[in-house]
Order: structure tokens, then sequence, then C-alpha cells
């Protein structure tokens, strides 16, 4: 993949404004989001143990009209929902509250990139909002 010389610049300036804090800035999540390639999501992959271990990294929501908000995975939930079906549910924190409810393409750098309806739950909690996505398949597909 060609970068250009700009988005190359833009990408290390993002990640130098975020040198010392122990994160990446937005600028730099929206960057390498347009100009790193994604990997392969694989849907029969869908389980809790496929999220566990990116709890507490970074995911980056993309709106259909280009806009990018960092989430971080806050928990997965297990739940039962009846006999031959499995359902999970990833929820995200984020300091911004800009995704309304809705299908985005969610990407991280190890799982890869899919979409999915992201729903805002409950009230803001020490100005961090709260997203869900939810998955339910028949066991076994």
């Amino acid at each position: 993949m060609k970068v250009s010389r700009a988005d190359f610049l833009k990408v290390c300036a993002g990640a130098l404004v975020g040198v010392g804090t122990g994160t990446r800035s937005p600028v730099a999540d929206a960057v390498l989001y347009a100009i790193a390639p994604a990997a392969r999501f694989e849907w029969a992959a869908v389980s809790a143990a496929l999220f566990r271990p990116h709890v507490d990294t970074r995911f980056t929501l993309r709106t259909s009209e280009g806009s990018t908000q960092t989430l971080v995975l806050d928990r997965v939930v297990e739940r039962s929902c009846g006999q031959g079906f499995e359902q999970l549910s990833l929820v995200f924190r984020s300091a911004a509250s800009g995704a309304a409810d809705g299908i985005h393409t969610i990407r991280h750098g190890t799982l890869g990139e899919f979409d999915a309806f992201v729903a805002r739950i409950g009230a803001p909690r020490d100005r961090l909002h709260l997203y869900e996505i939810c998955f339910t398949r028949r066991q076994g597909t």
C-alpha cells in the first residue's frame, strides 16, 4: 500500500501528541484508520473468548458519513438467549458522544473490520459514554 508523505507526517504528528500520556491522539487514530489495511474479520469465530483478550483495547468506529470515534472495549457479557442460541454483548466506553445508534464500521488492529449495529446504552458515567454491540447466533454455526 502506498502512503503519501502528508499521511505519514499526520500519523507521526498525531503519535507525538500522545507521547508521555500513554494514549494515542484521536488524530492519529483517524489517520491510521484511513491508511492502515484491516485484517479480515471472521464472523464464524465470533465468541466471548475471541473478544475477551481485547478488553481495554481501542477500536475505531466509523460512521457512514466518514467520521471516526475511538471506543475502548469495556467488557464482554455472555447471556443465555434460549435453547440452541448463544448471545454475547460487547460494551464499549468512549469520551465522545458522537455516534448515533445505527450500523457503523468497527475496526480493531488484530480482529479486523466489521459492520455492526451500535447502540448507546445508559446515561453517561463520569463523562464516559457507553455503547453496545450484540451478537446472537445458533450454537454450532
